[in-house]
């Protein structure tokens, strides 16, 4: 998976793309229920090692359809979505670990068997990495939040899981 802008739909805005290497398809990720593309910038996309589930960071509006936004406007906060590929559906991950809305969600990153996503975000003024298990149908259970040292924002961190996401590691400045 990868973050640009390939297709005539998404002029305004990087995109999260799939690319069959064999076939050379190029499958745009970062689509509404009706398969219209963000209307927010997309990035740091992370694939699971079977291609079906791709996380990513958006400030898109657009994403779960039926007129319900992840946030109010498009310059807004970062959040979290993983794409079932197979379902066709797009999740918007919230906040299991904390009673804040996500502020300035960052480095979203799938364990390779897609059980696990982790990612950093900001809970009030405090920086954390949140783990979350996905369960079916998009649900997910806050799994570990690690708080971070003073001064540290969500950009500042890079999580990484293990292939089965039993184990977190992380870099800091």
């Amino acid at each position: 998976a990868f973050t640009g802008n390939v297709d005539d739909r998404s002029a305004a805005n990087d995109q999260v793309y799939l690319r069959d290497r064999f076939g050379k398809h190029i499958e745009l990720l970062s689509v509404t229920p009706d398969g219209a593309a963000a209307n927010g910038d997309t990035y740091a996309s992370s694939i699971s090692a079977d291609d079906n589930l791709v996380a990513f960071g958006s400030n898109a509006t657009n994403l779960l359809g039926n007129g319900a936004a992840a946030n109010s406007d498009s310059t807004g906060p970062w959040q979290v979505f993983v794409r079932d590929r197979s379902a066709g559906r797009t999740y918007l991950i919230p906040s299991v670990g904390s009673d804040h809305t996500i502020q300035a969600a960052d480095s979203p990153v799938l364990s390779a068997d897609g059980s696990r996503l982790a990612f950093s975000h900001n809970d009030g003024a405090v920086a954390v990495i949140e783990v979350v298990d996905l369960g079916t149908s998009g649900t997910t259970s806050s799994v570990a939040t690690v708080s971070l040292p003073d001064g540290l924002t969500a950009q500042d961190v890079v999580p990484v899981l293990s292939g089965d996401g039993s184990t977190l590691a992380y870099a800091t400045p």
